[in-house]
């Protein structure tokens, strides 16, 4: 838990990428080089996988 005086601190991003296959995890890298706060929401491995 994110703590501040013992209470629960708020969670801000500037940039949420939710199911980060290969474009999601470009996004999430661009946002983060020009400085914004980013979060990624993945259920599965990171990067997404192989249709075919």
């Amino acid at each position: 838990m994110n703590e501040v005086l013992g209470k629960e601190a708020p969670r801000t991003h500037d940039v949420s990428v939710i199911e980060t296959g290969p474009v999601g995890q470009r996004v999430a890298e661009r946002a983060r080089g020009a400085g914004l706060n980013t979060a990624i929401g993945e259920r599965e491995l990171l990067g997404g996988d192989c249709s075919f």
